[in-house]
């Protein structure tokens, strides 16, 4: 533990605080008279010295960057995890960089972990509707040396817990695979693994660097989770079939929905028989910015 924590014990108002914290009641508290890095001091005294981890609500980005310097000044035995507000897009692009994603879905392991940390956040991070704890819980696998497991088996449950399939790994949340190799980069882990399969049976795992693909060490075991936050298991397709059976079953629905799509097809089809005959206008009557081959 930080000394500067320690000498708070000195301080009776200090240990009514944590008193209060640790109580069974709930009870509203509020510290003023604080400056910014004092109450990062505040934070981590109180995350070391109560059975409960912290979250910090900052109004912007300056706010969580320098609030998370602060901490780190003070902490070097409990993590710092940032919780970065969903990145929501109103249009549709060909790139996308995964890389909020990815700390959203660290941030909500290291919360479900229950590990001692400190979370900081932002007040559009916590309006943004999340799934339940339910959602997030159980959903984890590991791969061993000496594991019996087919690569396709293995592909199928990288895809479920949403990694992407690339050529080559060089980012978090991604994998590839190469024969009997699988590489994968899980959201933990600074370094990519690369899985070498002989048969169906895990012969070896090792970490590499993504750049210059050379082996770094070997490891027994590693431990993958879910990398995205929006990922659908085959038991919630079937769900939704299943549903979707039930409900097209009425028979006054079945007919209303056939004669709404039966008017849609004909409204498109007039539309690119309109859209076709102008475009045949424009050709021969030389107009249209056209040529013939």
């Amino acid at each position: 533990m930080n000394p500067l924590v320690k000498v708070l014990a000195n301080s009776s108002n200090y240990m009514s605080l944590i008193k209060n914290i640790n109580g069974e009641k709930q009870n509203k508290l509020s510290i003023t008279g604080l400056t910014d890095s004092s109450k990062a001091w505040m934070v981590y005294a109180i995350t070391q010295n109560t059975n409960k981890n912290s979250i910090v609500v900052c109004n912007n980005m300056f706010q969580v960057n320098k609030f998370i310097q602060d901490l780190k000044f003070y902490s070097n035995d409990t993590e710092i995890v940032y919780l970065p507000a969903r990145s929501i897009q109103y249009y549709d692009i060909e790139a996308e960089s995964k890389d909020i994603a990815n700390q959203r879905m660290y941030a909500i392991e290291r919360i479900l972990s229950g590990k001692k940390n400190i979370v900081v956040t932002t007040i559009d991070a916590l309006l943004v509707k999340m799934f339940p704890n339910t959602r997030y819980k159980g959903e984890e696998f590991s791969v061993k040396v000496g594991d019996s497991i087919q690569i396709n088996t293995l592909v199928e449950k990288l895809a479920k817990f949403g990694f992407e399939r690339t050529e080559n790994v060089e980012g978090k949340g991604q994998f590839a695979v190469r024969g009997g190799i699988i590489d994968v980069f899980c959201l933990n882990n600074d370094l990519p693994y690369r899985i070498e399969f002989f048969g169906d049976e895990v012969d070896s795992i090792r970490t590499f660097d993504q750049i210059t693909q050379r082996s770094i060490d070997t490891v027994k075991k590693i431990d993958m989770s879910q990398v995205s936050e929006n990922y659908v298991t085959k038991e919630k397709i079937d769900a939704v079939v299943s549903q979707l059976k039930e409900f097209v079953k009425d028979e006054k629905l079945n007919t209303e929905l056939k004669e709404n799509i039966k008017k849609l097809w004909w409204k498109r089809f007039i539309q690119e028989e309109k859209n076709s005959y102008g475009y045949n206008n424009e050709i021969q009557s030389g107009k249209g910015n056209y040529h013939t081959v």
